[in-house]
């Protein structure tokens, strides 16, 4: 696998936090003021990181049959276009802060989860910023549905999986430093950091697109089926 694919991770992730200090901003912020101790602000980020893994097992799973199928090609190309139609969707139809794209099985998931997360908060339980991380990872959240599209284009399981930990891991920074300065995010900011993310998505399914096309080119679009050929035959 080259480094686009991890590169890729890793831009979505640290990019689309300017989206999640919008959305999960408020949740990091209350794990830092329910306790003063950091280690459990970390706990928060595991958590929400472990999440995102899990997911993306589901995404490797799926993503399995197409690699034993030689399809690794047209998987790449598919996950950017699967980005590159949600990047549209933002851009031209969606005026939803959220990213929350409304399908009744995830409006029924939403509600269980902020349910948990309010309980979790309301009860004020301050050895609960792990649980509080896991239950936060599962929010249905565009950026994430975008992360799980471009992990499918991985050549393994284990790929996909370090794929979303790569992609956890650029979030934190950005929550982290809202979490020790305790800044507070205006609505209006927050529709600005909004405006940016279907660009970001834009560039990194290009990307992908470019990798699946078999271009030759070292890094950005190398010849995948020759490399899997190559990887059989030693």
């Amino acid at each position: 696998m080259n480094g686009l694919y991890f590169i890729s991770a890793f831009s979505i992730g640290i990019l689309g936090s300017l989206h999640c200090v919008g959305m999960c901003g408020p949740l990091a912020l209350w794990v830092s003021s329910s306790t003063s101790n950091k280690f459990k602000w970390i706990t928060y980020h595991i958590g929400r990181t472990i999440s995102y893994m899990s997911l993306g097992l589901l995404t490797g799973l799926l993503g399995e049959s197409f690699r034993f199928g030689g399809m690794q090609q047209i998987l790449s190309i598919i996950s950017g276009l699967i980005l590159f139609l949600m990047a549209l969707y933002l851009f031209f139809g969606s005026g939803k802060i959220d990213m929350y794209i409304r399908i009744h099985f995830l409006d029924r998931w939403f509600h269980k989860i902020k349910n948990a997360l309010s309980s979790i908060i309301s009860s004020n339980r301050k050895d609960s910023s792990l649980t509080f991380g896991l239950i936060n990872g599962f929010l249905p959240c565009g950026l994430v549905y975008a992360a799980l599209a471009a992990s499918i284009a991985g050549y393994s399981i284990a790929e996909n999986l370090t794929f979303m930990f790569i992609f956890g891991i650029g979030t934190v920074p950005l929550l982290l430093l809202l979490q020790i300065s305790s800044l507070k995010i205006s609505k209006h900011v927050s529709h600005i950091l909004f405006k940016a993310t279907p660009y970001f998505l834009g560039v990194i399914s290009i990307l992908l697109i470019l990798r699946g096309l078999n271009l030759g080119i070292p890094f950005l679009s190398p010849v995948l089926q020759e490399a899997g050929m190559d990887c059989c035959t030693q």
